[in-house]
């Protein structure tokens, strides 16, 4: 399971996000945004202090028709 977050803008918080990468202990999420793609390392506090890390993929939304070749393509990257 992946979680997916799609955002209005360019930039957000992404407080619930957080949240519920740390009670789940996953490790990868996808935003979808205005931004260009990317792949980031995510390390923050969620708003009751826990710590939570992970991947964070971020896809501009004309790429999500295609996210699932993109995904695929992530996850062999991550495996080397």
């Amino acid at each position: 399971i992946v979680p997916l977050e799609i955002k209005a803008g360019a930039a957000g918080a992404m407080k619930s996000l957080h949240q519920f990468m740390h009670e789940k202990r996953l490790e990868l999420a996808v935003r979808c945004d205005a931004n260009p793609p990317t792949l980031m390392d995510v390390a923050v506090k969620t708003t009751t202090g826990d710590a939570v890390a992970y991947r964070l993929l971020s896809v501009p939304w004309y790429l999500t028709w295609n996210l699932e070749d993109v995904m695929e393509g992530l996850v062999g990257k991550l495996r080397r």
